[in-house]
Order: C-alpha cells, then sequence, then structure tokens
C-alpha cells in the first residue's frame, strides 16, 4: 500500500512539528509531503526526504505566510501527481488541497480549522493584518470548505478542536490528543512540595494572555517567572516593573526543563487549540491554573492535574492563586498521569484510526 503523509509549514519544534514526526515514524514507508521547510529545523525521520511546494523556494515566500495565503491550494495542487492508497494530512491550513488527497483513502488530522478564517479573535496575526480575515475571508473560507468534500474522516487534536470541525465543516471528527515529549520533563527526584513561584511558559503575543498571569501574581504577592519571547516583551517589562516578576527569554532546552521542574505551578491564561504547555509542566510535576476554555479542558483535570479558571481575569487567577493548596498536588503523580500524552500512545491512536477506517471502506 503506497501511503503519502502531508503536512504545513515546518518551522519549529512545535505541536505540528511534533505530530507529523510521529505520524512519519507511525508509517516508515510514507512518502512525506510539506508546504515548506525551514533549513534550520530537523526532524527525525529517518532518511526520507520530505518534498515541498514551490513556496518553499525562497525565503521571502517561505516567510511571508499571510500574503501567501492565497497561493496555497494551488502550491499543494503542484506538489505531487503520484497515486498513493492512503493521505494522511496534518492540516492547520490548507493541506487537504494535496492533489492526491482526492483519490486516496484521505484522513485529515486537524490542529485547527484555520484560526484566521473561523476563528480571528484566536490569531495574532488578524490584530496587525486585519485584511486577512476581511478581505480574504469569505473566498479562503469557502475553499476551505471545499476541501471537506474530498476528506473521508476527520480526527481533532482535542475536544474544542473536534467542536469546530463540526460547527465549521459539519463533519464528526475523533480526537487524538497530540504527542509530547513527556519523557523528557521530569519531575524532582525528591517528589517533595515546591516553592518555586509561579511561572509562565508562552509567546509574548496578545492572545497568550501573559498579562494575566502578570498582573494575577502582583496581586496575589507571589513571584512569577515568565518565559517565552515575542513583539510584547517591551511592553511586558514595564507592566511589571515592581513586581516580583523575572524574564527568562528564550532559554536553552535544559532550563526550561529545569524552570518547569522547580515551579510551584504554571499560569495558562489563554485559551489553546490543545496547548503543549501544560502538559509538559504536569509531566515535569507541576500543577496548572488555566483558562477554562479550549485545549486546556483536556488536559487539566479538575483536582487532580490543576484548577481551571472560569474567567479569563487577573482577579480571577489572583484569587485561585491565594485559595488553592499546591502543596497538596504530588510531583510523581502528576508526571505519571501526563504519560497518557507519550508519543507511543499517539502512535497506537493513529494506527489504530487508520487501521478502522481502512476496514471500513
Amino acid at each position: 500500500m503506497r501511503i503519502a503523509i502531508a503536512t504545513e509549514w515546518i518551522d519549529a519544534r512545535a505541536g505540528s512539528e511534533q505530530v507529523f514526526e510521529a505520524m512519519s515514524q507511525a508509517f516508515p514507508e510514507a512518502d512525506l509531503f510539506a508546504l515548506s521547510l525551514e533549513p534550520d529545523v530537523h526532524l527525525d525521520v529517518g532518511d526520507r526526504p520530505i518534498a515541498t511546494t514551490w513556496l518553499d523556494r525562497s525565503d521571502l515566500l517561505r516567510r511571508s505566510r499571510a500574503a501567501t495565503l492565497p497561493l496555497m491550494p494551488m502550491a499543494w495542487n503542484g506538489l505531487s501527481e503520484e497515486s498513493y492508497d492512503l493521505v494522511v494530512t496534518s492540516s492547520h491550513a490548507f493541506a487537504r488541497w494535496f492533489r492526491p488527497a482526492r483519490s486516496a483513502l484521505h484522513l485529515s488530522y486537524v490542529h485547527a480549522p484555520a484560526r484566521y478564517l473561523w476563528t480571528p479573535a484566536l490569531d495574532a496575526r488578524t490584530r496587525t493584518k486585519p485584511w486577512i480575515s476581511t478581505v480574504l475571508g469569505a473566498p479562503l473560507r469557502r475553499l476551505d470548505r471545499r476541501s471537506v468534500t474530498w476528506t473521508d474522516e476527520f480526527a481533532a487534536n482535542s475536544q474544542a478542536v473536534a467542536a469546530r470541525v463540526q460547527q465549521f465543516y459539519g463533519r464528526p471528527a475523533r480526537v487524538i490528543h497530540p504527542p509530547v515529549d513527556v519523557e523528557t520533563f521530569t519531575p524532582p527526584a525528591d517528589d517533595q512540595p515546591k516553592q518555586g513561584g509561579a511561572l509562565y511558559v508562552g509567546r509574548f503575543i496578545t492572545y497568550k494572555r501573559p498579562d494575566v498571569a502578570i498582573d494575577a501574581c502582583a496581586r496575589a504577592g507571589i513571584p512569577l517567572t515568565v518565559v517565552g519571547y515575542g513583539p510584547l516583551e517591551d511592553q511586558l517589562r514595564a507592566r511589571a516593573a515592581g513586581t516580583s516578576t523575572t524574564f527568562v527569554v528564550r532559554p536553552e532546552r535544559a532550563e526550561l526543563e529545569r524552570l518547569y521542574r522547580d515551579a510551584t505551578v504554571l499560569l495558562h491564561p489563554a485559551e489553546e487549540d490543545f496547548g503543549l504547555v501544560p502538559v509538559e509542566a504536569i509531566s515535569s510535576g507541576t500543577p496548572v491554573l488555566a483558562f477554562d476554555a479550549g485545549g486546556a479542558r483536556d488536559t487539566v483535570t479538575e483536582g487532580v492535574t490543576g484548577h481551571l479558571v472560569p474567567r479569563q481575569t487577573a482577579e480571577a487567577f489572583a484569587a485561585e492563586l491565594r485559595e488553592r493548596d499546591w502543596s497538596a498536588f504530588r510531583p510523581s503523580e502528576l508526571h505519571t498521569h501526563a504519560q497518557r500524552w507519550r508519543r507511543s500512545r499517539f502512535v497506537e491512536q493513529l494506527k489504530n484510526w487508520v487501521e478502522e477506517s481502512l476496514a471500513s471502506r
């Protein structure tokens, strides 16, 4: 059986890249395709090449995603004329336009229906480039919906995304959580309650709401370490002036692992599609205080891996920080709970999905 796996742009060790890598490892005989591939990103896919579209031919095209959005379906159309029995697409934009997906059994794993089209409030680009949704929104939504007609089955990375697939595409989606490197994020060896203060990990952009984390800890009188990078760095540093807030910008992997391991609680005020950060914290033995929306509902079990906050405000987060007993969480138990997101489980569920789909065809 000939198999193809196609993903969007590959530019970081983020959730979609981990999914693509795990998919390629699940099917070592598959041919691999991507919209574009940053030269400095290396995935463990064996000796197989990753074929890319013509949007990968120059740095300008590769990095001008907003400007090239209307060109993406055309780019996918021209990528391959090969014939396949099975195509699995890993999509948060137009990967379903990969030409062979229209004649093969096509399974689409959705990280999110394109947020700049369907949920622009959750996409940072629409704040700086509003023309994406206002000018391009309607025609691109039509293109996105059109690809649903040749998609046999959907899977989603969280319950929230499955609900959006149903809402926007009118199709059900099984939930298969993405793989997380839980083996490398480990709890403290002594398994004792921690006194390391609060932690925020994420990009410094508006929808991630680092401002909520900073203000909440200031109100609660708890020291905070803010980890990440992004265009709001200067604003956030000014906001945190006079508080017990420390910034760590672009830490090395070992330093990030230590910060996770030492923290008393991770603050996650964003509404995410899934969210790798809470899982990395849980695997490190650190409970999570998260906004009760999106993927956090799949990863933060109330009283087991942390607590959920009903309102996305500093006041609500500060109240939870003060009132909850964070020493009640055992790091080793949190790490054990995080094993449900290990890569081997994702591969097993992916293979089961493929086998069931092939059997029912």
